[in-house]
């Protein structure tokens, strides 16, 4: 029986893949024989990772992931794949938790919070998609905070930008899919 996880000739780009959960996905599909591109806001990190999975001969590289924007983040997609040829899969793992209780929430709490968790999904599609759809396959796959589904105090701005994330990706609508994305 084939191996129903084998990524051979996939290329994936993972953001906040430097640690905890982002490190654990960018291992796994390295192991699955992925050409990974781990993109971290702390770039050391990343680096001591890919080192440590490129000594396995596992197929890694980190870059610096420079920004969440719009702008950023379509130019990390075209980066990865004007380097790589393709690109199959992508996670976006990146976040952060700006805490705020709903009387302390402002404009600026809410935008940053959406900012770090919501908005590079839509992003980080939009750019990914068009080569997914040449290639005939694509993933995205998006984590999210625990405060999505389990009440905290303070956590207003994580759980409004997280819950959006737990529904179907942006680009999970009829026609990316009928192409294998």
């Amino acid at each position: 029986m084939a191996n129903p996880f084998d990524l051979k000739g996939r290329v994936a780009l993972v953001t906040g893949g430097g640690r905890g959960i982002g490190a654990a996905i960018v291992t796994r599909f390295a192991e699955a024989g992925a050409s990974v591109v781990i993109a971290n806001r702390t770039l050391d990190v990343a680096e001591t990772l890919a080192a440590d999975l490129s000594a396995r001969g596992l197929s890694v590289r980190a870059v610096t992931l420079a920004g969440l924007d719009r702008a950023a983040l379509h130019g990390l997609v075209g980066d990865v794949i004007r380097e790589a040829g393709r690109l199959d899969i992508v996670v976006h793992n990146a976040g952060g938790c700006p805490w705020a209780s709903i009387e302390d929430l402002d404009e600026d709490k809410l935008e940053e919070a959406l900012a770090l968790n919501l908005k590079p999904c839509f992003w980080l599609a939009q750019a990914a998609v068009p080569a997914m759809r040449v290639n005939g396959f694509g993933r995205i796959l998006v984590t999210s905070s625990v405060s999505a589904r389990v009440a905290m105090a303070g956590s207003s701005p994580p759980a409004v930008s997280a819950k959006p994330t737990t529904s179907p990706t942006p680009c999970s609508t009829s026609p990316p899919s009928r192409r294998g994305t």
